[in-house]
């Protein structure tokens, strides 16, 4: 998740997009969520049209572990193509490995090759993308339950380096990360008609 930390140096003149915030805000973004009890800048169902944001109004959009959640997932990135300015990035993450979380609602997991091909059909770029996990973070999340809580957490985090050092099998990946850039054509170009 390194190249996520980058945007942190940009120019504070680019405006940023935070879709399913959460907890987590991001300073000098416009920060959404469903969940009015982290008290978001905008409260909106991101399931619907956004009608908060115009075309082509922001330099980035940030979208971390939601797109699981959201069962229109081509809507969603329809919207990501729509409110970024040509040439704007979306840094999106998403699971692949990972246990059942509900909030509201947990729908899908995604492999590389499905990442890929959603962002290659709604009109992006794929500048960068990286995996994290494998075997031995794997085991934290078949074994330890989620009560544990911060323990859980440090041993996660610690099997995340012993993942690191021996080799990573793709089989085992926690999370997938992707940098993307939005290209100059109209989306519709980008959307293959149904067979």
């Amino acid at each position: 998740m390194g190249f996520f930390k980058e945007t942190k140096q940009l120019l504070p003149t680019m405006k940023k997009l935070n879709i399913g915030c959460g907890k987590f805000k991001m300073h000098g973004a416009l920060n959404v969520d469903i969940d009015n009890s982290v008290e978001p800048d905008i409260v909106w169902d991101i399931e619907r049209d956004w009608n908060f944001a115009k075309n082509s109004e922001f330099d980035e959009v940030h979208a971390h572990s939601i797109m699981e959640h959201l069962y229109g997932t081509h809507h969603f990135l329809g919207e990501c193509f729509r409110v970024l300015k040509p040439g704007g990035m979306l840094y999106l993450s998403v699971p692949f490995f990972y246990r059942y979380h509900s909030h509201p609602n947990d729908f899908y997991r995604f492999t590389k090759p499905c990442v890929e091909r959603l962002l290659r059909d709604h009109g992006f770029e794929i500048i960068e993308m990286k995996t994290s996990g494998g075997r031995a973070s794997a085991l934290v999340e078949i074994l330890l339950p989620t009560k544990v809580g911060k323990a859980r957490n440090l041993i996660y985090r610690l099997l995340q380096k012993v993942d690191k050092i021996a080799p990573n099998s793709d089989s085992f990946i926690d999370s997938i990360s992707v940098r993307a850039k939005k290209l100059q054509a109209p989306r519709e170009l980008f959307i293959r008609a149904a067979p």
